[in-house]
Parts: C-alpha cells; sequence; structure tokens
C-alpha cells in the first residue's frame, strides 16, 4: 500500500519537489492548483524556511562549542602554567596557598570543572588577588589569565545565545512541519477526488 505521509524532513523535500513539477507543468489540474496555492504552498514555504534557519542554527550553535573548547584549553593551560610557577618559586607551601584560593582544590580538578564553575572559581581566585592575598604570583601570568577568563565566559554566553536561538529555530521548524503535513494531506485527499487512479502524478510513493 503506498504511504503519502511524510515521516522525515527527507520525505518533505521528496514531497516538495514532486508537488513543483506537478503544479509546474500544462497539465496540472486548475481545481487542484487552487488548493495548492491556498493551502499548500504556503506552508511548504515556511517549512522549507524554516528547515533552512534550524541548519543555519545548529552549524552556528556548533562553531561556538567548538570556540569554546578552544577558550577553555587557553584557560587550562595558563592554569597550569601559574600552578608551576608557584610551584617553582614557592615551593610545596607555596601551592598549598594557591590551592586555597583556587577554593581549596588543585589545578587539575580546577580544571577539570564544567566550564562555567571553571569561570566561577577563577574570576572568584582573581578577586582574591585583586582583594590583597598574600601569595606572589606572575603579574604577566596573572594578567594573561585574566583575558583568558574573559574570553571564556563572552564564549560561554554566546553559546547560551546561540542554543537559544537553536531551540526557537527547532520549536518553529516543528510548528512547520505540523502544518506541512497537515496541508499535504489535505491536497492528497483533495487529489484522489481529482486524479483517481492517477494520484501518483502528484503524491509520491514514500514507502
Amino acid at each position: 500500500m503506498a504511504r503519502y505521509r511524510p515521516e522525515s524532513n527527507a520525505d518533505r523535500s521528496t514531497i516538495s519537489e514532486s508537488a513543483r513539477l506537478y503544479f509546474g507543468s500544462a497539465e496540472a489540474d486548475p481545481e487542484l492548483r487552487g488548493t495548492y496555492d491556498r493551502l499548500f504552498a504556503p506552508a511548504d514555504a515556511e517549512q522549507s524556511a524554516a528547515l533552512a534557519a534550524h541548519r543555519a542554527a545548529t552549524v552556528a550553535t556548533e562553531a561556538e562549542h567548538a570556540n569554546v573548547v578552544a577558550k577553555d584549553g587557553r584557560v587550562d593551560d595558563v592554569v597550569h602554567r601559574v600552578h608551576v610557577w608557584v610551584d617553582v618559586n614557592h615551593g610545596k607551601e607555596g601551592v598549598r596557598a594557591l590551592n586555597s584560593l583556587w577554593g581549596d582544590r588543585g589545578y587539575g580538578a580546577l580544571c577539570r570543572l564544567p566550564y562555567a564553575e571553571e569561570v566561577q572559581a577563577l574570576q572568584d581566585f582573581l578577586r582574591r588577588l585583586d582583594g590583597g592575598a598574600s601569595l606572589e604570583i606572575n603579574v604577566a601570568l596573572v594578567a594573561e589569565l585574566r583575558a583568558a577568563v574573559q574570553d571564556l565566559a563572552e564564549a560561554l554566553a554566546r553559546r547560551a545565545q546561540a542554543e537559544a536561538h537553536q531551540a526557537a529555530c527547532s520549536a518553529r521548524l516543528q510548528a512547520a512541519n505540523t502544518a506541512f503535513d497537515d496541508a499535504w494531506s489535505r491536497l492528497v485527499k483533495h487529489a484522489k477526488l481529482v486524479l483517481g487512479d492517477e494520484l501518483g502524478r502528484l503524491a509520491p510513493d514514500l514507502g
């Protein structure tokens, strides 16, 4: 038995192309064309636009996530170099003081925190340094860490915005798919009455 109802966006693309071919030909039934123009064509256009927007949003979100990973890698590198500098210049006592400033954790545990928690922990660390913590740390390293943490915080904010936009695009696409499927179902019902056994001229078998 033929299947005309779509189950995927690939099916919808097949349907859209078939409908455009049929209604772009001289043999298209005028009565069906009215239903197509009024009902299906707008739903088809919105589904196509929503799908394109969703794909673009997905690509953008993936790019922002890759940027977060890169920025986090830079933070982790500077954190490690701060640890090494303190170890070389202040020994074990200095490392213990540093770990205390990092929230009672070593640099490895700090770098394994979720991104947002790592940013928060390092912002707290920098505030403690600015507040007069007694541990001496290389000024250039602290400045580099400050910049890297800021960059990671900004990258996380951009990723959150991209994810929110992607979620909105996903909701739009879901609604567009539902409207497309409903419009196509109604067009096929009309086409069955008009075309009878020649329904395949318009509606592809998706089975």
